[in-house]
């Protein structure tokens, strides 16, 4: 009786361990895997930030002065946390990547994050 209850373990073990393996994996990419920064270049400031917000997204211009702080905040976390390219010998200009930023912000900015 011992012998085949350690079997039915050992069994067990076997079947169900990709399962066991694919949740702690999944756990990993979603605890660890967002958290590499990308260096934001040092041209990127608030003030120069501001200015092209200022002048080419109408949404920017018509928060308050708080939501405007707080959606600059997040524009700059997009930037630290997504890598922004061109493809076949595009160019992607210093505003070009704010305003990318200011696109992908727009839609979820008034959920609390």
């Amino acid at each position: 009786m011992m012998i085949s209850s350690i079997h039915t373990s050992a069994g067990l073990f076997h079947y169900h361990w990709p399962r066991a393996f694919a949740i702690v994996l999944i756990v990993y990419i979603f605890r660890y895997g967002g958290t590499k920064k990308i260096p934001v270049p040092a041209a990127f400031t608030d003030e120069l930030m501001r200015g092209i917000l200022e002048k080419q997204v109408r949404f920017y211009r018509h928060l308050p002065t708080d939501e405007q702080q707080t959606f600059l905040t997040r524009v700059r976390y997009f930037l630290e946390h997504t890598k922004i390219s061109a493809e076949k010998g595009a160019v992607v200009t210093e505003e070009d990547k704010v305003l990318i930023a200011a696109s992908a912000t727009i839609p979820l900015f008034h959920f609390k994050l």
